[in-house]
Parts: C-alpha cells; structure tokens; sequence
C-alpha cells in the first residue's frame, strides 16, 4: 500500500471515530439535559403546589372568597392596568375560582352549563328532552404554563394570581375542561371541600377551529363594546358642554 493510500485510510479511519465520539458526547449531553429539565419541572411543580395549597387552606379556614385571578404573562408587563381588555393574545385576565390542585396544575371553576337526560336516562350535555341541573365546568391549568403564583394579589385586586401563558387553544390559560358536580362533599379531616367529576361528561378539548371561532367571535363583540363605550362617553362629553 502506497503511503498516501495508508494516509487517506488513516484519515478516514480519524474522521469515523470523531462522528462517533461526537455522536456519542451529544447524546450524552441530550440525556442529562432532559434528566436537569425534568428535576427543575418536578421541582417547579412542588412550589407552585405548595403557594396553591397554603391559599386554599386560608381560603377553607376562614371562609375566604375562592377567586383566583389568571395574568396574561405574555402580556402582562405591556398591558395590565387592573383591566381586562381582549387583544389577538386573548384576555388580559381571567376571574375563576378555585376547585383543586393537582399533581400537575390547577382545577379552576370556568363555567356552570347546563345538562339533559337522554332516552336512556344517561346525563349528557348536548340538548335532548330533559334538562337536568347544571354542572361545573373546570378548566386545568397546566404547571407547565405557569410563571408565578403571588398568593396575595396587588393593590388591584385581593386574591391571588396566577400569571400564566395562554397556550391553551384560541389563546386560553386552559388545556382541557373537566365537569363537576356542583355541590362539594367534605373530604379529610379538615373537611375541605371536593367536587366530584362527573366520568360520563368526558374530558372536553376543543378543536383548533373550535377555539379560534370562539376568539374571533369575542374579539368582535369586545370591540363592538368599545366602540359603544366611546360613543358613550362622547355623548356624555356633549352633553356636559351644553
């Protein structure tokens, strides 16, 4: 073998093991990478349990209103003045009350909706002959979208916010919505209150046109009630002048 064969093998040869290593040393890197964002996500999640536990506790010792308040984070700095205006990044905040903490984020009270009895008698929420009582509907927050919890609201508002990214679809703080009995039973020793799921509802997680239709409909409507603010209040200002 001539020497520059021998050279270009040895070459070769070099060039082969370097991807390998470089391959290995990257995959190492990925695995522990992932194993320090997980501890910091778990160890995340254990201190936003911890600040939700202590005001839910308050709130069930002394009989506190159980309104929580979610903070645009992607806006919060720019946009909040104690308001909730509607932008194309959705609500500036949202009033909701509290249900649950779970392993991995909030249970917060959205809405109360109403359900009917079908032919069978099983409860369900599309319209049928029979209405039956209304239920709870809970969105979940997940941790994962939450900045900060400060316990003790601001000088707008007395109860704590959650500043959150509205990453749910249609620019929401909301993952998924879950339904409730909507009477609480007392659960431990402390008697703090619970809301049972109602299984046969389901897990509601609307569609991608589902969610926009909804923001595109309320970003219509908030700036129709703008418009019939300003004209409010130049009518006002009219009137003053006379």
């Amino acid at each position: 073998m001539a020497t520059s064969d021998a050279l270009g093998v040895a070459g070769l040869v070099v060039s082969v093991l370097s991807l390998l290593v470089g391959t290995a040393v990257t995959l190492i890197v990925y695995r522990l990478s992932r194993k320090l964002d997980f501890r910091t996500r778990i160890h995340t999640w254990g201190e936003l349990r911890d600040v939700t536990r202590r005001f839910a506790a308050e709130m069930h010792d002394q009989g506190l209103n159980k309104e929580v308040i979610l903070l645009n984070a992607d806006r919060y700095e720019k946009d909040y003045d104690g308001g909730n205006r509607f932008t194309r990044h959705g609500y500036i905040q949202v009033r909701t009350e509290f249900i649950d903490v779970r392993h991995d984020g909030l249970a917060l009270m959205t809405f109360p909706v109403s359900t009917w009895r079908d032919a069978s008698g099983r409860r369900v929420l599309d319209e049928a002959d029979t209405q039956d009582e209304n239920v709870l509907e809970v969105g979940f927050v997940p941790f994962d979208w939450i900045e900060h919890i400060d316990p003790d609201g601001n000088d707008y508002k007395n109860a704590p916010l959650v500043y959150v990214h509205f990453r749910g679809p249609g620019r929401t703080p909301f993952k998924s919505y879950s339904y409730h009995e909507p009477n609480s039973v007392p659960m431990g020793p402390r008697d703090r209150p619970f809301y049972p799921s109602i299984p046969g509802l389901g897990i509601r997680r609307p569609t991608r046109t589902q969610a926009w239709s909804e923001f595109w409909r309320t970003w219509k409507s908030d700036i129709k009630m703008r418009k019939s603010e300003r004209k409010a209040r130049r009518q006002l200002g009219d009137a003053s002048a006379r």
